[in-house]
C-alpha cells in the first residue's frame, strides 16, 4: 500500500478512537489540527519520517507493521540520508528486530 494512504489510515484509526484532530496533532507532535487534515485527505507534503515513531505508538503498532510503515516511506519517497536523526535511526532498528522476532514466531507456529 502508498505511504500517504497507510498514513491517512492510521490516522482515521486515531479518529475512530475518538481524538479529535487537534488531539492528534499534539500526539504526533505536529503543528496544528489542520496538518493532521492535510495528511488524512493526502493533500501535502508526505508524513515526516521523523514523526513515524509518534505515529506507530499512538496506534499501537507492532515492530513488523512499523517497518511496513518505514518501507512504504523509502520506497515512495526517497529520502537524503541526512533526514534521518540518530533517534529515528535507532528507533527503525529496534523496530526492525522487533518485526524479525515476530516473523520468527509467525514461522515456528
Amino acid at each position: 500500500m502508498a505511504y500517504k494512504n497507510l498514513v491517512s489510515l492510521y490516522i482515521r484509526a486515531l479518529q475512530d478512537r475518538g481524538l479529535t484532530q487537534r488531539e492528534i496533532a499534539r500526539t504526533l507532535g505536529l503543528q496544528n489540527a489542520n496538518v493532521v487534515n492535510m495528511h488524512l485527505h493526502q493533500k501535502t507534503s508526505p508524513f515526516p519520517i521523523k514523526r513515524l515513531p509518534a505515529l506507530v505508538k499512538a496506534c499501537g503498532l507492532d515492530g513488523y507493521q512499523a517497518i511496513q510503515l518505514v518501507t512504504a516511506r523509502t520506497r515512495d519517497f526517497p529520502d537524503n540520508p541526512t533526514e534521518l536523526d540518530k533517534d529515528t535511526l535507532f528507533w527503525i532498528l529496534r523496530c526492525a528486530n522487533q518485526a524479525r522476532a515476530i516473523v520468527k514466531a509467525r514461522r515456528s507456529s
